[in-house]
């Protein structure tokens, strides 16, 4: 698994086309995909009914809860794949791009393709029949950067010794370890699953 930052995404793919899947051509589905591919090396899911909405309305059997948590659009932050749904304003057979940031009122600009062109590109669309966010796993939980309370009872549990509550170089690389010892994906990043293992050892928040 690798961290990709919604610029270093943006930076690697705007202005190409990518078909993932082999199914359809060219598609916005195969945006999200893309981006799964380069976080986890894998894209193991499906929208279980061919179009775009599909990722929301079948989401718990088709695979995407593996990478991403279902937010309602009201909470949506930069990075989060917004879902529009069948016979919406301006996605009449559904749609899915990232989220960058509100254009207005009722507006949104996204990242992603098949939107007003094939390739990546940032495209501005009404927020009409959007059903919600897709946030990606990678991008919950703490990262490097950090600096609350939490990250200083982080490092104590880690027994960190670096004082204060940031998270730096030094905690992602006491994250790691901890990963590695407990057999977690190795990224230095605690999501949920590194969370949840804290906590089973004693990590109070």
């Amino acid at each position: 698994m690798k961290y990709i930052s919604v610029e270093d995404f943006v930076k690697e793919t705007i202005g190409k086309e990518y078909d993932i899947d082999g199914a359809y051509g060219v598609q916005c589905v195969d945006a999200i995909k893309k981006f799964v591919q380069d976080v986890y090396g894998e894209s193991n899911f499906t929208c279980g009914n061919g179009w775009a909405y599909g990722l929301w309305t079948n989401y718990g059997h088709n695979g995407v809860e593996k990478y991403f948590k279902q937010y309602s659009f009201k909470d949506a932050k930069i990075g989060d794949w917004i879902i529009w749904n069948k016979g919406s304003k301006q996605c009449p057979n559904s749609h899915v791009g990232m989220f960058t940031k509100r254009v207005g009122i009722n507006k949104v600009k996204t990242y992603g393709q098949n939107q007003g062109q094939k390739a990546f590109c940032y495209f501005d669309i009404n927020t009409n029949g959007i059903l919600g966010v897709l946030r990606p796993n990678i991008y919950l939980g703490y990262t490097k950067g950090m600096s609350n309370e939490d990250i200083r009872k982080i490092d104590d549990f880690l027994a960190n010794k670096v004082k204060g509550n940031y998270f730096g170089d030094y905690t992602e690389a006491c994250v790691k370890v901890f990963q590695r010892q407990n057999e977690l994906n190795e990224t230095g990043i605690i999501n949920s699953d590194t969370l949840d293992k804290m906590k089973e050892q004693g990590l109070k928040l």
